[in-house]
């Protein structure tokens, strides 16, 4: 018995961005149009298997969106800063990161919400600071003061993936339904 196969000739990139959507950076821009139309639906960058500052760049420069580092924004402030300072902080930038200082106790700024009001008006993309598994967002250890644990809702979790190409997703991309 002899079996007979199709191969169907393909270009490398096209290959090597099959399982994420396409090759870069149309995947990205796919990536802000869904965000765009979304109306609330934000994305959260998972930093805890790599580190997100070579995805930001790439996001940053590649797609042409500007980072805002939400910790050195808010360092001038003298005294403890409100979730409207917070929002000034942020101006008109697509990518935020440092978000830890939103998470201490003392600001009272629900950052899953934040991030949710912020992305009515624009796409958003946030590093997020913990761990990011099973639907859920984690920050610090239990019984400390800034812990959090959250389920997540409608949205958007970029896994940062090591690439070698320039036209490779530098993401894996996962959808959290409400």
């Amino acid at each position: 018995m002899i079996e007979v196969g199709v191969l169907t000739n393909a270009s490398y990139a096209e290959r090597m961005g099959e399982t994420n959507g396409g090759s870069w950076p149309e995947a990205g821009q796919q990536l802000l149009a869904e965000l765009t139309g979304g109306r609330d639906r934000y994305a959260l960058i998972a930093a805890d298997r790599f580190p997100a500052d070579r995805l930001v760049d790439r996001l940053s420069s590649d797609l042409d969106l500007s980072v805002r580092r939400l910790g050195l924004a808010l360092a001038d402030i003298h005294d403890v800063p409100t979730a409207s300072d917070a929002e000034d902080a942020c101006a008109h930038a697509t990518i935020l990161t440092d978000l830890d200082l939103l998470l201490w106790p003392a600001l009272g700024v629900p950052v899953l919400s934040f991030l949710r009001t912020l992305a009515r008006r624009r796409p958003v993309i946030a590093v997020w600071p913990g761990e990011i598994a099973q639907k859920r967002a984690r920050y610090s250890a239990p019984g400390r003061p800034d812990h959090h644990d959250q389920r997540l809702s409608d949205v958007v979790v970029l896994h940062p993936r090591t690439t070698r190409f320039p036209d490779e997703v530098p993401y894996e991309i996962e959808r959290i339904a409400r």
